[in-house]
């Protein structure tokens, strides 16, 4: 596994600050379309982006043009930064059948493979909104139903807590369909129980898992050494020293 972290945690005039003084360890970006500053990855390797949806004209899964347009300029951006994975999290959009959402990714699945990029459907807690795919077990039922070559799902640690269950067990039981991972806590802000995170590690590091494990942190520079801790924490395996390829 390679660790990352996610641009939606500081702004523009922080961003070459951060990036210049993140830990050994940590090699991947996560983009935020929305914020352009985070297109621009300095010694990171440009990986994913996540809140995709965020200030386009769309206002569910459901509406198909709206859906198709805009998801050709998230593609286009893909390609021109080399994104591996899209994570589609927009609880907000998330309204109505989940086939809207499903029909609308089969629509674009060749498209994906085309560019080689993975859309990770993320597991957003019921508080955070949304009417479907609360948990990896939802999501994993319609991805057995639609089997889709380029759409999978991740792991969210504070969506799995806050739906009480735990994301060791959920890597175990659901790892072929795992593609990516988030390390959050409570309110997307400092690392609260360690021994949580330590067991989810370990299940990383036990199972083999070759993704991106990145952590979202919203308002970084107020929790200095946070990502530090984060590496600490979610140290890869000695066999990463090499540097091997992202599966």
């Amino acid at each position: 596994m390679k660790l990352g972290v996610s641009a939606i945690g500081w702004e523009v005039e922080d961003h070459s600050e951060i990036v210049l003084h993140l830990p050994d360890g940590i090699e991947l970006l996560e983009a935020v379309p929305f914020k352009r500053h985070s297109r621009f990855s300095g010694c990171l390797q440009k990986y994913s982006a996540q809140s995709l949806f965020y200030g386009m004209d769309i206002d569910a899964f459901g509406n198909e043009q709206a859906f198709d347009l805009c998801f050709a300029k998230l593609m286009a951006m893909a390609q021109k930064y080399e994104w591996k994975r899209m994570v589609l999290g927009s609880p907000g959009l998330r309204k109505g059948d989940r086939h809207y959402l499903m029909d609308a990714l089969a629509r674009n699945n060749n498209a994906l493979a085309a560019i080689d990029c993975i859309v990770c459907i993320e597991p957003v807690a019921r508080p955070y909104g949304g009417e479907y795919f609360f948990t990896v077990e939802e999501i994993v039922q319609s991805l057995a139903e639609y089997s889709l070559s380029h759409v999978a799902t991740m792991i969210d640690t504070n969506s799995a807590w806050l739906e009480s269950q735990w994301p060791e067990d959920v890597l175990i039981q659901y790892f072929p369909y795992i593609k990516h991972v988030h390390i959050s806590d409570q309110n997307i802000g400092a690392i609260i129980c360690q021994d949580k995170h330590e067991r989810f590690a370990d299940a990383l590091r036990n199972t083999g898992y070759e993704g991106g494990v990145i952590r979202e942190l919203l308002k970084a520079k107020n929790y200095p050494g946070e990502y530090d801790y984060f590496a600490q924490i979610y140290k890869p395996p000695s066999a990463w020293s090499t540097r091997s390829s992202i599966k």
